[in-house]
């Protein structure tokens, strides 16, 4: 008898602790912008005949990290302990935005990383907040970034655009998070495709790409 309530206390043990396993896995969450290829755009020239470097991207320490964070006060943070960016958010962003541009093509060639040419121009992205923001009996997804373009020659920045937004969440889930800040990103990417195509489209294109002047 009594090595039966030992095997059957063992055996509630072993429940127990396989329960508490599954309960520590992480669930992670990916920021993703739709980025189609354009067929019609890939066939023609570029806007610009000039390549653009994208700078390592920026983010603020306190959202780097892969924990997802969560503003519980004016000045206060915490972070989620079962919820995690899949990537972390400076390789995301990164990711997204060079090929959002890519695709859009408005410079010769756009990278991360440019080897064999010269950029005319650089992008910077700072990213200042990224977070959820619980808010009495609601969740909102924040975002907080800019966009910096800048001409290497003339040393001046010829395009900027900056977004602060708050969205509420349809419900208090961490997966519409990760919809609703690949939501505010996509659209603000294309804010920024918006300014970069009108500038370039009042910049004279005659001139010969950085390349070719060396």
């Amino acid at each position: 008898m009594v090595n039966q309530i030992v095997i059957i206390l063992a055996g509630l043990l072993l429940f127990v602790s396989a329960c508490g396993k599954r309960a520590v896995i992480r669930q992670h969450y990916i920021i993703e912008v739709p980025v189609e290829v354009d067929s019609t755009l890939l066939s023609k020239q570029p806007l610009s005949n000039e390549y653009c470097e994208i700078l390592p991207i920026k983010v603020r320490p306190a959202y780097a990290k892969k924990r997802i964070a969560v503003r519980t006060g004016s000045h206060e943070l915490a972070y989620y302990f079962y919820h995690e960016w899949a990537v972390r958010p400076e390789n995301a962003f990164m990711n997204l935005v060079e090929s959002y541009l890519q695709n859009q093509r408005f410079f010769a060639g756009v990278a991360s990383h440019l080897w064999r040419q010269n950029p005319r121009y650089q992008l910077s992205v700072n990213v200042y907040q990224l977070e959820a923001i619980q808010e009495r009996q609601r969740l909102l997804a924040h975002l907080h970034m800019d966009f910096i373009l800048q001409d290497i020659v003339s040393r001046e920045t010829v395009v900027f655009h900056t977004c602060d937004e708050r969205r509420p969440l349809r419900e208090r889930k961490i997966n519409l998070l990760a919809e609703t800040v690949s939501e505010i990103l996509e659209t603000e990417l294309q804010k920024f495709g918006d300014k970069i195509r009108n500038y370039l489209r009042e910049v004279p294109q005659a001139m010969p790409s950085t390349e070719e002047q060396l």
